[in-house]
């Protein structure tokens, strides 16, 4: 049943890959990391050294790749030769948020790094089962905790920014401020090891990696090999932290710590397939929005459902299966909305990222409001292959939100724009 998603991969692969003149861009990443996961699936389903609790069905093979069809037909309109320029509609608004987030960065990386080196170095099986332990000892900060978590969640447009400082304007470029973004963004990293999480290693460079696409026509040809040369690096480093955490949880297993790797990359389907078929009650936004389900509550005075209810978490458990594994954004929207209205959820969701890019794919410039839009919403998909990451984000998800507006309202009162048009790495020179 698994090839069924397979081959729906490939054919929208190679159709993009033709539709986008071969280049691999940034819709092209989305599509092979979604390809890769179902690689590693079948991987693992012919080993037999895991399997689903459920028989895998063709009802939720066939229902996972519609919403697949309905999601990549949203990015689709997205094609790498049309994106000419970037247009940052407020220049000083942009200046300031540069700041903010190179700043508040470096000191969310100086506050959870003591949490992080103590999680590291001790005893990380226990520190992970007891990871309540760390919750209380950085939530007695209050505020500043959540002030901090919300800046290391924003790391991903720290890297926007490290990318646009590499731009060249008017012949010159920001290297300094450039690498010490770099360096900034590595707050995430810090934060989620923090919580004893291997996430934030690969978020980390699946996000860097998706930048370097967004923006490599756009860099000079020697900061391109530069690039390039970092990611290799940076994942030699952050492989690190990602195995010590792996063996720390999976060394006493018998399939091997090999089999522990595919199986983080590969558990998605048969996950998703058990999810499917026992068909659980929904949560409405308990999982993936529980800010907004609790501003409901506060509001309506009706108590909404929740994963960490007892009585829901016993409704998997009995059947022996774990609400809390990785099904992708798919199967996380699921739990909250059902089978139907996580449809329709897709479905606004796609009509809304075309809609976003429509204007730039006919005009050739894309509006630094529209891009905050599009990280957000392709984050939702490229780290959704896992599962909903941003459930414990909803602050990042509204803030992103705010921005836009800020900007789309800030733009009709200043003629103030800065325009990064595509460089030509073959010629030495800016095109228009």
């Amino acid at each position: 049943m698994i090839l069924f998603p397979f081959i729906a991969l490939l054919a929208i692969y190679f159709f993009y890959q033709k539709k986008n003149r071969k280049c691999f861009g940034i819709i092209s990443l989305l599509i092979a990391t979604y390809l890769i996961m179902v690689c590693l699936a079948l991987v693992l389903e012919f080993s037999g050294i895991f399997s689903a609790v459920t028989p895998m069905s063709f009802d939720s093979m066939a229902y996972y790749t519609i919403c697949l069809l309905i999601v990549f037909w949203g990015f689709s309109e997205f094609k790498d030769h049309r994106f000419l320029a970037l247009k940052i509609e407020n220049i000083y608004f942009y200046m300031v948020l540069e700041y903010v987030l190179l700043i508040g960065g470096l000191l969310a990386i100086l506050f959870f790094s003591p949490v992080a080196f103590s999680i590291l170095t001790g005893d990380i099986h226990y520190n992970r089962v007891s990871m309540d332990l760390t919750i209380i000892s950085l939530s007695k900060f209050g505020i500043i905790n959540s002030i901090f978590s919300l800046l290391s969640n924003l790391f991903i447009l720290t890297q926007v920014c490290f990318f646009i400082n590499l731009i060249p304007r008017n012949g010159r470029r920001n290297i300094t401020k450039a690498y010490l973004l770099l360096i900034s963004s590595f707050s995430y990293v810090v934060y989620v090891l923090a919580y004893v999480g291997r996430d934030g290693v690969v978020f980390w460079l699946m996000s860097y990696a998706f930048c370097f696409l967004l923006f490599k026509s756009f860099l000079m040809k020697k900061d391109v090999e530069k690039i390039r040369k970092a990611f290799v690096f940076f994942f030699a480093i952050l492989l690190v932290p990602f195995l010590i955490i792996t063996i720390a949880r999976f060394s006493d297993r018998t399939a091997g710590i090999g089999w522990y790797i595919i199986d983080y990359g590969g558990q998605q389907l048969r996950n998703f397939n058990d999810h499917y078929n026992i068909d659980p009650p929904i949560l409405w936004g308990g999982f993936g929005f529980p800010v907004f389900t609790d501003f409901i509550e506060i509001v309506s005075g009706y108590k909404l459902p929740d994963l960490v209810n007892y009585e829901y978490s016993q409704y998997f458990l009995s059947l022996g299966i774990k609400p809390w594994v990785f099904t992708t954004f798919i199967g996380s929207l699921m739990l909250d909305f059902g089978k139907i209205w996580t449809i329709v959820f897709l479905l606004l969701m796609s009509f809304t990222i075309r809609k976003i890019l429509k204007n730039s794919c006919r005009t050739g410039v894309l509006d630094f409001s529209n891009l905050v839009m599009l990280v957000l919403f392709y984050q939702v998909v490229y780290w959704g292959v896992f599962y909903f990451r941003l459930c414990s984000a909803n602050y990042y998800i509204i803030f992103m939100f705010l921005i836009f507006i800020f900007i789309k309202l800030v733009r009709t009162h200043s003629k103030l724009a800065c325009f990064l048009p595509k460089y030509n790495i073959a010629k030495g020179s800016s095109t228009k």
